[in-house]
């Protein structure tokens, strides 16, 4: 559950900067990294709906997102002064919005920021999650994880059709 409670603000600040900073038009919408880092938090919100482990809606459950989202800015900082670069091999960041070298102030200010939100992301999660959870409840008479593990069970039994 700490991995979870780390990676729901991780993955929500890993698209958000690329979605808030980008020219999110039609055509960008389709570049691979905005796909792929929205894809990864979308997944984390489907999997805290289905698992059932409730998360508690306090402060201190949110640390462990601090430490991962505070972690990656220190990466970010750290990586190019030991010679990484993009993908082009060239440029001196992980991603343009956190380019510490040419643009200190805004990195420093998305990190910083992303920092103090993280707390109020995984809270958000954690709230959704659970007014989801009894919704689907109310409705199906039964929590999505159980219609979820009812599901595998059926999807793996063996066949008992002969051919």
């Amino acid at each position: 559950m700490a991995l979870q409670k780390a990676m729901l603000p991780a993955t929500f600040f890993v698209f958000a900067p690329i979605w808030l900073f980008q020219d999110i038009s039609f055509m960008n919408f389709y570049d691979e990294r905005v796909q792929v880092h929205g894809y990864n938090f979308v997944v984390m919100i489907v999997d805290l709906v289905l698992n059932n482990q409730p998360l508690p809606n306090t402060r201190s459950a949110s640390v462990p997102g601090i430490v991962a989202v505070g972690s990656y800015m220190v990466y970010s900082f750290v990586y190019p002064l030991t010679g990484g670069t993009f993908e082009d091999g060239r440029s001196p960041y992980v991603y343009k919005e956190l380019d510490w070298a040419n643009h200190f102030s805004s990195a420093s200010l998305a990190s910083l920021a992303a920092v103090a939100l993280s707390p109020m992301v995984y809270l958000f999660c954690a709230a959704l999650a659970s007014q989801l959870g009894r919704i689907a409840s109310h409705r199906c008479g039964v929590h999505p994880s159980e219609a979820a593990l009812q599901f595998t069970q059926v999807a793996l039994s063996p066949s008992t059709e002969q051919p």
